[in-house]
């Protein structure tokens, strides 16, 4: 027979603990759940609390991925002291319960606030449809940051690097390197965030309430129906959300696979070229003005030291020399001139 480590064992254990606590319910749950829905789609407060789940989730995603992908890469492009610290401000409401930041956002945005300066401009937040936006765009920016920075940290320097000894402003850095490299990500991140926006309920609830038919997301539209008896109903409600929230990591974990699988493809054409002596990466250089189908940066590797080849610019102006420096292992660097050559 053979042999099976005590650690092996302890580990199986605790996988059926995990189970157990977290994937038995939910199945109970939906098996209970699923009778109930038929009475509870066809509901008017149900129906009210979808609607604007729905409505409330979409905007708060298209207004928190723009605003976190350009702080990301601001911060991401960006060298300064400090960098880190402000990284970590910025993702530290992670760890932060939600009624906190909630507490918080009424503080700010009421009458102790600014709320005074505000209203005459008919901007209002608390106990409003406002509210429940801003509050799912505050709660989720951390989570959405977090996962964008581990993105950007990902992307091969090189690329960047060549696309930066082909003249590439910050706004083509951008565009054209970093956020392809990093498509898979900001596609999971939508997706992330959009599936917490539905299931938003401690911020919401402190600064928009749980007023019936006003401010009902599905997360408050549970607690209202449970406080008043109405198990079935709020039951039905929790079926919708667990539905909805399979669905979504589903489609994220296939977006985090494919970027998997991209990246483990891109290492491995670098490995079988620096198995070769020579590694080329080619960079897309749609907009960057060059010359030729690829664009190619040539690193050639040896034991005493590097050379670097320059490639052919094609874009507004005269002629110009710059000098690459390539120090593949300290011992030694061979300096060669990259003549880029302008069409007028």
């Amino acid at each position: 027979m053979k042999h099976v480590s005590p650690w092996r064992i302890g580990g199986f254990a605790s996988l059926g603990i995990a189970c157990l606590i977290l994937i038995a319910p939910l199945v109970y749950g939906i098996l209970r759940g699923v009778g109930e829905l038929p009475g509870a789609i066809f509901d008017e407060e149900v129906q009210f609390a979808c609607g604007l789940s729905l409505v409330t989730a979409i905007i708060s995603t298209a207004l928190c991925i723009p605003l976190s992908l350009c702080a990301t890469s601001s911060l991401f492009s960006a060298r300064f002291k400090g960098r880190s610290a402000l990284v970590q401000l910025l993702t530290t409401p992670m760890a932060l319960p939600h009624i906190v930041l909630g507490i918080m956002l009424v503080l700010f945005f009421g009458n102790q606030g600014l709320a005074p300066l505000l209203e005459p401009l008919g901007i209002e937040f608390i106990f409003t449809v406002q509210g429940i936006i801003l509050a799912q765009v505050v709660t989720n920016i951390p989570f959405v940051v977090e996962q964008l920075w581990a993105a950007f940290s990902n992307i091969n320097p090189k690329h960047i690097f060549q696309a930066r000894s082909m003249g590439a402003s910050n706004a083509q850095l951008d565009w054209l390197v970093v956020f392809p490299s990093v498509k898979h990500d900001i596609i999971a991140a939508i997706i992330m965030c959009f599936s917490r926006c539905l299931g938003e309920y401690g911020a919401v609830m402190m600064v928009a309430g749980t007023t019936r038919m006003s401010t009902e997301v599905l997360p408050t539209a549970i607690l209202l129906n449970t406080s008043t008896g109405n198990l079935s109903r709020a039951l039905a409600i929790a079926t919708i959300l667990i539905l909805l929230a399979i669905a979504l990591s589903g489609l994220s974990r296939i977006w985090l696979r494919q970027s998997t699988h991209d990246k483990y493809r891109s290492h491995k054409r670098v490995r079988h070229g620096s198995a070769t002596g020579n590694t080329t990466d080619d960079a897309d250089t749609k907009g960057l003005g060059v010359n030729g189908s690829n664009a190619c940066a040539d690193v050639q590797y040896s034991g005493a030291g590097a050379e670097s080849s320059g490639a052919n610019i094609s874009g507004a102006g005269g002629d110009t020399r710059s000098d690459a420096d390539v120090d593949a292992n300290g011992s030694g660097v061979e300096r060669s001139d990259a003549k880029g050559e302008y069409a007028t």
